[in-house]
């Protein structure tokens, strides 16, 4: 009940946000504390069950990409990337397709997280100076670098590999990894069919 209280309460004060101008940081860390408080979260699960290592790699990604911003270094990677901004702005199907190849092959080496933050950091400010919602980029960013071909590029399909030996529970991992190929186009189709829709409210 504490748990949903919270969440109404956050909830609220989204909505609501415009009349009572508090920043929302500090609604969500005082809902942290609520729950802390009244032993609805464990400490112990707070430093076992968060993924601090990734929550810190975010950060930080999010202050270089600030810190480009301020210092210049986007306007500067824009002039470099200039055959990529007229793609965002002009060719944005074409743009997808080549973001979508060099996603595939930094997944190839990077895991999921590092990818989606490197291509992050270097195109969302791209899209911004090209006038083109953030949010569409990193929509298909996201999508894209969730896609994988081979096993070792998905610990959690690992895990499940694992307890699915443990528990004699055997699969044809064959037809499986051909499954997620296919449904790996099929995201990339879904990513496309989602661009005239973009267009539509203005965001590309």
């Amino acid at each position: 009940w504490v748990a949903l209280l919270s969440i109404v309460f956050f909830l609220l004060a989204i909505t609501t946000h415009a009349v009572h101008k508090i920043s929302l940081p500090w609604i969500g860390l005082t809902i942290f504390f609520i729950l802390t408080t009244l032993d609805a979260i464990k400490i112990e699960d707070i430093k076992k069950n968060i993924d601090w290592s990734f929550l810190i790699l975010l950060g930080a990604m999010i202050g270089i990409v600030n810190i480009m911003d301020d210092i210049g270094l986007s306007q500067l990677a824009s002039q470099h990337l200039s055959g990529l901004g007229f793609l965002l702005s002009s060719q944005f199907e074409l743009f997808v397709l080549i973001l979508s190849v060099l996603i595939f092959t930094l997944r190839l080496f990077l895991p999921l997280e590092a990818t989606s933050l490197l291509v992050a950091t270097v195109f969302i400010p791209l899209a911004q100076l090209q006038g083109i919602d953030p949010w569409c980029v990193i929509f298909i960013i996201l999508m894209l670098a969730e896609c994988w071909f081979f096993s070792y590029q998905c610990p959690y399909y690992l895990m499940y590999k694992s307890i699915a030996d443990e528990n004699g529970r055997g699969f044809d991992e064959t037809y499986f990894l051909r499954f997620n190929a296919f449904s790996n186009v099929f995201k990339l189709g879904a990513v496309f069919a989602s661009i005239p829709f973009f267009r539509y409210l203005q965001m590309v």
